[in-house]
């Protein structure tokens, strides 16, 4: 039997804490790559919601909902009523589990303290995958792309904590605003525009806390008369779920170029770059994805790759600069987004259980009586 020649790779002669570096750097790219491009399709989405459904939005709200808890029970109710009946029980069994179920002592408790909970669905099946209730269309876009948003933000969190864990990969000439005042009842987000932490914190907060009152949060230019009737302060409740959509965006921006800013890693550095970065998107994504990437990308901190980011900035200037109007884009301005509150909505927080760990006893010879 022949012996199999299998050649061996040639070793790097870099140290392994060099190689470590490269592999860190190349991972925070595609991190930075993803954040910017699912963060670009999330306000491409938001933009159109504004555009073609925001009007039926506020018609279906009362004014009186507080949370996206609140908006996730209208379109649960909504789907539940629309189910067709349920059949006649034929025997006993059947006309038992037909029965509510009755709710215990702490789910009462529950009941009372946040209200009716969401009611489970039925699975879905290929005959009602894709039937959309018309009626809550336009609720399900906006809590998606909150949901959206979320999501992102976990993956920013992990990123940012790596930033922390490996600070001093990062450029040393950036401030991070760690010495920034205290968040008060006027503070924007243009405020933590250097402070990695605090966007996260509050990205997250204002997205994935379902019971954070939104209406009780103040509006950037947002000027509201004096004397209202019962109508016009439902509509400015309503205006707000504008305001805190607005402010997400706003947040998850501001994340991606404080991320070029302190990385110092430029991502549209080459023709490849750019076009791999518009895999999957649509026309309208791609315009918008080549907007946000004059202003959140221009990030030349280092003097080798200043000359590269003027050129292609300047390019993508050209390419634009000859549409005289373009369309505002949510989230890259204060205007319209929420005053954030003196600390970040609480996500994920776990309660601790009442009594704790009982201690084991311990018997020792010596203490055992004879």
């Amino acid at each position: 039997m022949a012996k199999k020649i299998v050649k061996r790779k040639k070793r790097s002669n870099a140290p392994p804490s060099v190689l470590a570096k490269n592999r860190r750097q190349l991972k925070w790219r595609d991190t930075i790559t993803f954040l910017h491009k699912n963060t670009t399709i999330a306000t491409q989405q938001y933009m159109d919601f504004e555009k073609n459904h925001l009007e039926k939005f506020k018609n279906i709200l009362s004014g009186h909902e507080t949370s996206l808890k609140d908006l996730a029970l209208i379109v649960n109710r909504s789907k539940i009523s629309s189910l067709p009946p349920k059949a006649a029980a034929q025997t006993l069994k059947e006309f038992n589990d037909q029965k509510p179920k009755k709710l215990t002592k702490k789910g009462r408790i529950l009941e009372k303290k946040n209200g009716p909970g969401l009611k489970p669905l039925p699975k879905p099946t290929l005959e009602t995958a894709l039937i959309e209730n018309e009626e809550t269309v336009s609720l399900e876009k906006y809590l998606d792309i909150m949901n959206r948003l979320f999501t992102i933000s976990s993956i920013a969190n992990d990123f940012n904590k790596q930033l922390g864990k490996f600070s001093d990969e990062c450029q040393e000439n950036f401030d991070s605003g760690e010495g920034l005042p205290g968040i008060g009842g006027t503070s924007t987000v243009g405020d933590l525009s250097n402070n990695g932490d605090k966007l996260i914190a509050y990205w997250r907060g204002l997205t994935g806390n379902r019971s954070f009152k939104v209406f009780e949060q103040g509006s950037v230019d947002w000027a509201v008369p004096g004397l209202l009737t019962m109508d016009e302060e439902n509509e400015i409740i309503k205006e707000k779920w504008r305001h805190l959509a607005r402010t997400v965006l706003r947040l998850a921006q501001n994340f991606v170029q404080y991320a070029t800013q302190k990385t110092g890693i430029i991502i549209n550095d080459s023709e490849q770059s750019i076009n791999g970065m518009r895999i999957g998107l649509t026309h309208e994504q791609i315009e918008l994805m080549d907007r946000l990437t004059e202003v959140l990308l221009i990030s030349p901190v280092s003097n080798e790759n200043v000359g590269e980011a003027h050129d292609l900035l300047a390019q993508f200037s050209m390419k634009h600069n000859k549409k005289p109007e373009r369309e505002e884009i949510p989230g890259r301005s204060d205007k319209c987004t929420l005053f954030l509150p003196d600390e970040a909505p609480p996500v994920g927080v776990k309660k601790k259980k009442k009594g704790g760990k009982k201690k084991s006893k311990s018997y020792s010879p010596s203490k055992v009586k004879k």
